[in-house]
């Protein structure tokens, strides 16, 4: 196992899925996060730089990565609300979906990790875009 720690920046949300049947479900989710999920499950030690709020779904995504083994980077819990992804399942399983996702980086000193993973909307959307590019 490696002592090298590693970065993920990106989001972490919550999956609202919406079923045919019209259950409504919330999962924890968002590409990064589950990256960085799996890293600590491989034995690496694993940061998250994400965005999500101090509300109840950005507590739960806090305990959620913790109990795996992922810690957020300080200031990862100061936007205003945490983002969400509404999946809307139709009757073949295909799922449509509308994000409200707010993204902010926060200060990372990235010079204290062995490697880096960005990913997934981050890379799309400013302030990060320009970042991914270069």
């Amino acid at each position: 196992m490696t002592e090298t720690r590693v970065l993920t920046t990106g989001e972490a949300l919550i999956d609202i899925v919406h079923s045919p049947g019209g259950k409504v479900a919330e999962y924890v989710g968002g590409s990064p996060a589950n990256v960085a999920m799996g890293l600590a499950r491989l034995g690496h030690p694993s940061d998250l730089a994400t965005h999500v709020g101090s509300d109840d779904r950005g507590l739960r995504i806090a305990e959620h990565l913790a109990e795996r083994g992922v810690s957020l980077t300080p200031g990862s819990d100061s936007a205003e609300r945490t983002p969400t992804a509404k999946a809307t399942v139709d009757e073949d399983g295909v799922a449509t979906y509308v994000f409200d996702l707010q993204w902010t980086v926060p200060p990372t000193d990235a010079s204290a990790y062995g490697h880096l993973h960005t990913g997934s909307i981050a890379c799309t959307w400013s302030p990060v875009a320009p970042r991914c590019s270069s």
